[in-house]
């Protein structure tokens, strides 16, 4: 809430940090679809689901697979290896340790995407986002990961469409909520566009290497000619 501060439901995506701009400039100010791709087929980098807590300053005090974690050791000052006989029990340990009467500590599922936006030009970096969905937006993008994972093989220059749209719940308080869905598009209008806008950031990268990219060169890219 831009007033009040706290989270808000939105049904279209907003970028942060310093390439922002750049993403505004290639989808407009509020897209609710946007095309990805993935670099690797290595679910652990571009599709990572995990457990995470915090204490009651937001700080991250663990996180781990749900056999392995790591935790904050205060008497080290970094984090350290565990991996209990008993997940479960030690996760309530851990859980109990931290909640205080103002705040109760509990484990979050929590799934990071990180991938690669080929319409934002001039750079050639991945992307991050993530969401703490358990019941909507984890399971739908972690299903259809994996769907495309067991039938292709691979996932690396697949083009993806990543949306976003806002439900709202029948519960008594009727709360908004946002919903991320990942959706495999390899129709050949796409991939053609994929495989365009990769040949773009590949010239750029030959242009850089031969000590070609002109400010002139660089306006003729963006304009697509």
């Amino acid at each position: 809430h831009p007033e009040k501060g706290y989270p808000m439901a939105l049904d279209y995506f907003v970028a942060s940090g310093q390439y922002a701009k750049l993403f505004n400039e290639a989808f407009g100010d509020k897209p609710n679809c946007i095309k990805i791709i993935f670099h690797s087929s290595d679910i652990d980098h571009v599709c990572n689901e995990r457990y995470e807590i915090r204490d009651s300053a937001g700080k991250l005090i663990s996180d781990g697979d749900g056999a392995e974690f790591r935790i904050w050791s205060k008497a080290e000052s970094k984090y350290i290896h565990e991996a209990p006989a008993n997940p479960t029990e030690w996760m309530q340990r851990v859980a109990t340790k931290l909640t205080t009467e103002k705040y109760i500590a509990e484990w979050q599922q929590v799934l990071t995407l990180r991938f690669m936006i080929p319409a934002v030009k001039g750079i050639a970096g991945l992307w991050e986002l993530t969401t703490k969905g358990k019941e909507t937006s984890l399971k739908n993008v972690r299903d259809s990961f994996d769907s495309v994972l067991e039938v292709a093989g691979m996932t690396v220059n697949l083009p993806f469409d990543l949306a976003v749209s806002k439900h709202k719940s029948n519960t008594p308080n009727g709360r908004s909520y946002s919903v991320l869905s990942l959706t495999a598009n390899v129709s050949q209008a796409s991939l053609l566009e994929v495989h365009n806008l990769i040949s773009d950031t590949g010239n750029v990268m030959n242009l850089l290497r031969a000590g070609e990219l002109t400010e002139e060169k660089i306006l003729q890219l963006k304009s697509g000619e």
